[in-house]
């Protein structure tokens, strides 16, 4: 696991990633992060953005997860 440190620089919050982080997740100056949320409460941070298999399983699993409360506000 690595830690990283959140600063604020002018108006804006920023992650400070450390030699590490970034070779783990293989980032340079300029590459874009994807961070997504997981369904056990925990973020994913990924180089690449999701597939759109990926945002379509992530989008049923959204469906399943509250279809009573969709059902309830139905009616």
């Amino acid at each position: 696991m690595v830690a990283l440190k959140i600063q604020k620089i002018g108006d804006s919050l920023t992650i400070v990633l450390t030699e590490e982080a970034r070779a783990l997740l293989g980032a340079r100056e300029g590459d874009v992060l994807h961070l997504d949320s997981s369904e056990d409460q925990g973020i994913t941070i990924a180089m690449a953005p999701p597939t759109l298999e990926e945002r379509r399983e992530r989008g049923r699993g959204f469906l399943r997860r509250y279809r009573a409360t969709f059902e309830a506000l139905a009616k």
